[in-house]
């Protein structure tokens, strides 16, 4: 899974090895690959768009959970309840570094007869879509999740897995004992279209 990809390449950031980083992420999403992905079908199924304020909300309120529970202190910023919230998130570790991560949590309108799901209906799907790829059934899957399965809803690749991506690269980290090298600080957005 390209998910796997971007669990690396969050850990090397923070770890102070690539070999080590890369060793605890393999061997913690092996044994965690099921809970990541009914994490990302979660998320995935919260609809997001710009302009509903209200989705909003709940993906921000729900974000900000899920780096608070790992060690977080976040804040909502707006202007008044009218307008989109970001999150700030920072994780100080003591480190003398500190680097800053920006992610956006919206997706753009759907038109839904371009998809061939429901677009907040995320699915897991064997292969590529334009391959006729079938949809995984994660109640009742138990193989292996392989590199070429691919997940299937709105905001999947922009930004909602490197959510999911960073979170579980935290987790790993904190399984196998491995403390960040830097501080870390989050600015999570909406970004919106003054056309849309």
């Amino acid at each position: 899974m390209k998910l796997l990809l971007k669990l690396a390449l969050w850990a090397a950031l923070f770890m102070p090895g690539l070999a080590s980083a890369d060793e605890a992420i393999k061997s913690y999403v092996d044994d965690h690959k099921r809970v990541i992905a009914e994490d990302l079908l979660k998320l995935l199924s919260m609809p997001n768009v710009a302009t509903n304020l209200d989705d909003i909300y709940t993906n921000a309120h729900y974000i900000q959970r899920l780096f608070e529970e790992r060690g977080f202190t976040t804040e909502l910023l707006t202007v008044d309840d009218t307008t989109r919230p970001v999150i700030f998130g920072e994780l100080n570790v003591g480190a003398s570094s500190t680097i800053t991560i920006y992610i956006h949590y919206d997706g753009q309108p759907v038109d839904e007869s371009r998809w061939a799901t429901p677009a907040f209906e995320p699915v897991l799907r064997a292969g590529r879509l334009d391959d006729n790829a079938k949809i995984i059934d994660l109640e009742t899957f138990e193989g292996d999740f392989l590199d070429e399965f691919r997940f299937y809803g709105r905001s999947a690749s922009d930004d909602k897995a490197p959510i999911i991506a960073l979170i579980y690269a935290l987790d790993a980290m904190k399984a196998a004992g491995i403390q960040t090298s830097v501080n870390i600080k989050l600015f999570l957005e909406v970004w919106i279209s003054e056309a849309v």
